[in-house]
């Protein structure tokens, strides 16, 4: 038996840690490199549109103080000085025209597309931006009022600009490209330390079987997640050696506590069997036998019953008067009671809590039965039940034998008994009383305390949260 199955079904649309870790690291690099590239071209293309806009203004406006000055028409013109700033080559050369107010073309220079016209409605002439801007495919002009209230275009090819965006393009796409690369090495890197440790716990983990319970996994391990799924797993670990532990102790003392009344009946029957006998030694034999199978059957339920208690998350659990259950189960205990010589005296208060009411039955009677066990012929057993607000105390006080000190930690252990030589009468039980005890009170989120001196007595306490007046009438 192992802890996981290492033949795990894998479904096939499921992705392994790697191949996600990768593809995510991938798809946030892919983001971030895309994103850097679009952010330099978008601000390298405004600045570059920016500076053609303030060339084309500034020679839009040494046109306008030529003409302002009076120099002949034929005369305008931009200076070279200023007109090789766009480039000497004729696929850079700008162009101009110029119009009068009534819409006239008075002159134009350079080649000038068809497509350009004089601007319809008013251009603005102050302003943050006194002039209008076109972009038309590779070409970018401006057009402005002049001084004369005519119109006045200046425009130009961008193909020298256009060169600089392909060239800086290209430059992003490798940097892109040479980022993808590095990312992918650094995400395997990491990817590989990340995954690494996780497969070595899984295998670890898939080959401990149920005899190597008391192997443990590493710790710590290389991210704080992984130290802290380490150590849950241990203590995991733990948790199912010592359930193991206790099943495999359970059993064996289970299995001891059986042979000995099955040894008693085999025995009988055989010192029977050996040779013809008479009716007073069949009846003895008999009598034997059937003190045994009792002692058995008892045991038995016994187990049955810690059984279910193991096996049952939660009961159904309903209001229930404490006072009517434990006075329900002296009634029961007292013949017991007037077997040994032993007085019942009780004193309870009304109290109501949330619990099942066959196990609160079951409580009372194996602490009223193990107190009158012990107590000397003619002393009396105490039963008191109090409440406070938040809990309601049921107290079994014998003044009995006593318990040892040293006992007192393990007497809800199962099968557990104290030393026969310091009981009143031989008990027939098998130490499992208080465990059934202590499992119930657990369920009924309740606390178990006991107090015993050597020859004083015993005082065992059991605590359980009661019901308020408003959570009763609540109840169904």
């Amino acid at each position: 038996m192992s802890l996981s199955n290492p033949e795990q079904v894998v479904n096939k649309n499921q992705y392994s840690l790697a191949r996600l870790l990768f593809f995510s690291h991938m798809a946030l690099a892919t983001t971030i490199l895309m994103s850097f590239a679009g952010v330099m071209f978008w601000m390298s293309y405004r600045a570059t549109y920016e500076k053609v806009e303030s060339e084309l203004l500034g020679s839009a406006e040494i046109l306008d103080e030529q003409l302002k000055g009076g120099i002949s028409l034929q005369s305008i013109a931009i200076p070279d000085a200023f007109f090789h700033r766009f480039g000497k080559a004729d696929r850079d050369q700008a162009y101009w025209r110029l119009w009068d107010r009534d819409g006239n073309e008075l002159r134009s220079q350079g080649k000038v597309p068809r497509e350009v016209q004089l601007h319809q409605s008013d251009i603005p002439k102050s302003g943050k931006r006194p002039y209008v801007t076109r972009k038309d495919g590779r070409h970018f002009e401006l057009q402005m009022a002049t001084s004369t209230s005519g119109q006045i275009l200046v425009g130009r090819p961008l193909a020298k600009e256009f060169d600089g965006f392909f060239r800086l393009i290209g430059t992003l796409l490798a940097i892109v490209a040479l980022g993808m690369v590095l990312a992918a090495l650094i995400a395997r890197q990491l990817i590989s330390s990340i995954v690494q440790p996780i497969e070595g716990l899984s295998t670890t983990v898939s080959s401990i079987r149920h005899s190597e319970l008391n192997r443990r996994l590493p710790v710590p391990q290389p991210t704080v997640e992984m130290t802290s799924l380490s150590t849950a797993m241990n203590a995991m670990l733990k948790d199912l050696q010592d359930a193991f532990e206790k099943q495999r102790k359970f059993t064996s003392d289970a299995a001891h506590e059986l042979r000995t009344p099955v040894a008693i009946i085999n025995g009988q029957c055989e010192l029977s069997l050996s040779k013809p006998r008479d009716d007073a030694h069949y009846r003895a034999a008999l009598s034997t036998c059937k003190q045994a199978a009792a002692h058995m059957a008892g045991l038995v339920n016994q187990l049955l019953l810690l059984s279910r208690l193991d096996a049952e998350s939660k009961r159904e659990l309903a209001p229930t008067s404490l006072d009517i259950v434990i006075a329900r189960a002296v009634e029961m205990i007292s013949p017991l009671a007037s077997q040994h010589e032993v007085t019942i005296a009780s004193t309870l208060c009304p109290s109501v809590v949330n619990a099942d009411e066959s196990q609160i039955l079951q409580v009372m009677l194996n602490l009223l039965s193990n107190a009158i066990q012990f107590s000397h012929r003619g002393d009396a057993v105490q039963v008191q039940l109090q409440q406070d607000e938040s809990n309601a105390t049921i107290s079994v006080s014998d003044n009995g034998v006593g318990i040892a000190a040293d006992d007192i930690p393990f007497l809800c252990d199962r099968f557990f008994q104290v030393d026969q030589a310091r009981t009143t009468t031989q008990s027939s039980g098998a130490g499992l009383g208080l465990s059934i005890v202590s499992e119930i009170v657990k369920q009924l989120n309740g606390e178990l305390s006991i107090q015993s001196e050597p020859g004083t007595g015993t005082t065992i306490q059991v605590r359980i949260p009661v019901l308020s007046t408003l959570d009763v009438e609540r109840q169904p």
